[in-house]
């Protein structure tokens, strides 16, 4: 009896306490209040779409985000697809795009 009491806790720990280090995971969704961490934004960025192939088939779903936008230089409302793979031009928050974006493709050709 006490054995089966003892795998029982430990299934239940298990549960609950992840392997995996929450930065190590793969997320294909946005976590709104969370700032991403980029270590570093290169103005190569400031293009990208906010998704991109692959996409996992089967998966539908959309979430407003922000990105930035070069023809109008400055952050705007676009959706990403939950099924494919998110790109760094992707913020859960125009202060988040403002602050992380804004900051280097606010220079992106300006000399």
């Amino acid at each position: 009896m006490k054995f089966i009491f003892l795998l029982f806790s430990l299934a239940v720990v298990s549960a609950r306490v992840p392997l995996v280090p929450q930065d190590h995971r793969v997320n294909h969704g946005v976590q709104h209040g969370v700032n991403p961490s980029w270590p570093d934004f290169p103005p190569e960025a400031c293009f990208l779409p906010v998704d991109q192939e692959p996409c996992i088939p089967d998966i539908m779903g959309i979430i407003p985000v922000w990105r930035w936008d070069v023809l109008t230089n400055r952050c705007v409302k676009d959706w990403y697809r939950v099924a494919c793979t998110r790109t760094r031009n992707n913020f859960a928050t125009a202060t988040e795009c403002g602050y992380i974006a804004g900051l280097v493709c606010g220079r992106v050709g300006q000399k």
